[in-house]
């Protein structure tokens, strides 16, 4: 009975969140065709291989439309909400995996209706990827394979999904010290990104698109939380070289300290507040009270249940999900703008730990020490 049961709950939990998904994905009209999402849809609509923006996503885009028309909305909302649907499952498997069975089950109703594990895939933007390769990066850390094969996925995970979302990076000093095997994942990391790096040095512009945001980050006329136009900053330019954006950043950092150390607080003030994407999703979620509400306020008691959990629950068997949220946060606060939409990536983390707490509110030792029994 119990392995019928163990069979069935994942098919389960992937098929109610896929149904809540492409339910949404089928009644959406919303056309992305502005902000960020408008880029990526140009990009997948260019000729020849994508390089103003990463590539994975415009590629993913170009054989949607390939397949169902240019710009068929609704058979990319399906596809990612099928792919989101997968997260769910990852999610539920790595919970059950370092928390028990009844924490993944909540870890699981929690995510398959979490707002904003739905929305974003009702976008062209590479959040639901990006989650997508966070968990994967999850199973990795948490599977029953020997340490150093643990350490070539984990690098090879961060290489796909930088080809998405370069932010992933971000996770990689708290992978690398959640690992046994550090020099392994270090080999590894240098074999799948000096190809990466050749490419962007030749024909990408991930690291001008870097230089460019690390400038909009502390230039002196912002705040550290939204992106400008650089023509309507100090440089006055899109296209300058990387070094000169760098050199303005150095500048900025040296001769205003006071003012780089409230743009990081700003920036840090993002991850504790409610709050949501609404110049992005607003045209996407409509205006209903409820829906808005939800929007704003959902994140709060995940993100109080989720820090909680981590600083009660933490130990061997869980650092390898905390150390890599711990680090992506800590860097992408010093070195990127920081805005609700960024908070995504840690979330499945938060639901996980705030999960095990309420689903093993009395075993915290257990949690701690190693992997749950099934």
């Amino acid at each position: 009975m119990n392995r019928k049961a163990s069979t069935l709950l994942p098919v389960l939990v992937f098929l109610v969140a896929a149904a809540i998904r492409v339910h949404f994905a089928a009644r959406c009209d919303a056309a992305p065709d502005y902000s960020d999402m408008e880029l990526y849809n140009a990009a997948a609509l260019e000729h020849g291989f994508p390089t103003s923006l990463p590539p994975g996503y415009p590629l993913f885009l170009r054989a949607i439309y390939g397949v169902f028309g240019e710009r068929n909305y609704e058979a990319v909302f399906v596809a990612q909400g099928l792919i989101s649907a997968l997260t769910v499952l990852l999610i539920y498997r790595v919970t059950r995996r370092i928390g028990g069975t009844r924490a993944g089950v909540v870890a699981a109703a929690v995510a398959a209706v979490y707002p904003n594990l739905i929305v974003y895939n009702l976008t062209t933007m590479t959040d639901t990827f990006g989650v997508l390769f966070v968990m994967l990066l999850y199973c990795a850390l948490v599977a029953s394979i020997d340490d150093w094969k643990k350490s070539v996925w984990a690098a090879v995970i961060l290489g796909v999904g930088f080809t998405f979302r370069p932010v992933l990076l971000f996770f990689g000093p708290g992978v690398l010290l959640s690992l046994r095997r550090r020099l392994a994942f270090m080999i590894a990391a240098v074999v799948v990104f000096v190809p990466l790096m050749a490419f962007e040095m030749t024909g990408g512009e991930d690291f001008k698109r870097a230089a460019a945001a690390l400038y909009k980050t502390y230039g002196l006329s912002l705040d550290g939380r939204i992106y400008v136009d650089s023509t309507l900053t100090e440089v006055r330019r899109e296209d300058l070289p990387s070094k000169t954006y760098l050199g303005a950043v150095w500048n900025a950092v040296k001769n205003n300290k006071g003012k780089v150390a409230q743009k990081i607080f700003n920036k840090a003030t993002v991850l504790f507040e409610a709050g949501w994407d609404e110049f992005v999703m607003r045209p996407i979620v409509g205006s209903g009270k409820g829906i808005v509400f939800a929007m704003k306020y959902a994140y709060i008691p995940i993100l109080a249940l989720g820090f909680v959990g981590m600083a009660r629950l933490y130990g061997a068997g869980n650092r390898m999900i905390a150390l890599p949220a711990l680090s992506y946060v800590l860097l992408v606060i010093v070195f990127s703008i920081f805005k609700y939409r960024y908070r995504l990536l840690i979330e499945p983390a938060l639901i996980m730990y705030a999960s095990m707490l309420v689903g093993r509110p009395h075993a915290p030792a257990a949690a701690r020490g190693g992997a749950a029994p099934e």
